[in-house]
């Protein structure tokens, strides 16, 4: 899945959430490709 997994939000820049819960377009592309592979 593509998305934000359940847990509780934190504080920090917007560049810092992204990275943190993996919504990079790095993140978002890699893991599309493990999608696409299944």
């Amino acid at each position: 899945m593509v998305a934000v997994q359940d847990r509780f939000g934190e504080s920090g820049t917007p560049t810092q959430l992204m990275e943190k819960y993996g919504l990079t377009a790095e993140a978002i592309v890699a893991r599309s490709l493990e999608l696409i592979a299944l």
